[in-house]
């Protein structure tokens, strides 16, 4: 029998909006994290938002080709307007069809602008470069 390497799995808490602005050892771990992430050729990431958009068992994955940045309360601007969305809609497309199969009640939403909670964990990351799908869960 033949071993399947198993995709990564990291979980992140969601965090605080001033690790932008502030030094911190949860800011270090998260830049060290994107700096090893980069260092082995990273694809993409695939994150699960902390904040729930949807209503009962729905999931939603975000499709908008040019999605926006909710402002960070507390942060200076500088520290994340100029970091560049990079959605992924092929991979998100995936994504659904992918928990589609799997029975969960799921849909794309190509008007979902982005919350703090994806680009802090990316821009924190070191700015990967790409993000493929970012899957808004209600449990």
């Amino acid at each position: 029998m033949s071993a399947t390497a198993l995709t990564p799995v990291h979980f992140f808490s969601h965090g605080s909006t001033m690790m932008l602005g502030e030094e911190s050892t949860s800011a270090d771990y998260w830049k060290q994290c994107g700096d090893d992430a980069l260092a082995h050729n990273i694809k993409g990431v695939v994150i699960m938002g902390a904040h729930w958009d949807c209503l009962n068992d729905a999931i939603e994955v975000a499709m908008n080709p040019e999605p926006q940045k909710s402002p960070i309360a507390y942060v200076h601007p500088s520290k994340y307007v100029d970091y560049k969305l990079n959605p992924d809609l092929q991979t998100g497309a995936r994504c659904v069809e992918m928990l589609r199969n799997e029975g969960f009640n799921v849909k794309g939403n190509e008007k979902f602008d982005w919350i703090h909670d994806v680009f802090l964990v990316l821009s924190t990351f070191r700015k990967i470069p790409h993000v493929f799908a970012l899957i808004v869960l209600h449990v």
